[in-house]
Order: structure tokens, then sequence, then C-alpha cells
């Protein structure tokens, strides 16, 4: 059955864990994946791609309402690299 969900992403430097849940917030799936900051790992956008294809292939994801990240590193120095690696995946 596909379903909307929301996502939400925990991207650290050595660590990416990424929830689906309904929209009555009740986790489906989660998936993880290496670090996500875009100055110490060589792959963020690889690694953010893995932990959501994990958390969003679990459920039969209809559509995605709403998804927010939090990436390590993003702030006004690396916001540039961290905002395309999340868009990249």
């Amino acid at each position: 059955m596909e379903r909307d969900v929301v996502i939400g992403v925990d991207a650290g430097g050595t660590s990416t864990r990424c929830v689906a849940a309904d929209l009555d917030g009740r986790v489906l799936s989660r998936g993880s994946a290496g670090g996500a900051n875009p100055f110490s790992s060589p792959d963020p956008a690889g690694a953010l791609e893995a932990a959501l294809g994990q958390a969003v292939g679990g459920v039969g994801a209809g559509s995605v309402a709403a998804a927010v990240f939090g990436i390590a590193g993003a702030s006004a120095a690396g916001h540039a690299r961290a905002s395309e690696a999340a868009g990249r995946a």
C-alpha cells in the first residue's frame, strides 16, 4: 500500500540516520549510512541517499509530504555543500 510519509534525517560526521514516519508520526522504517558532514565525509550525498533509500524503500511511500535534514557542518561555511548533497539525495 502506498502512503504519504514524512522524513527525518540526522546526518553527522560519523553516521547518518533516517526515519520515515506516517502522517500521524508513527515510525514506519529506518535507514543508516556513513557520515554526511560536507567537510569530513568523502561522499555526503551518497550517505544521505543510502540512508534515505533504506528508510523510504521499506514503506512503499506514495510521496514525501515533508522532510527535515539536520546535517553537521551545514552552518554558514558548509551550507551550500550540505544543501547540494541533500538535493542530490
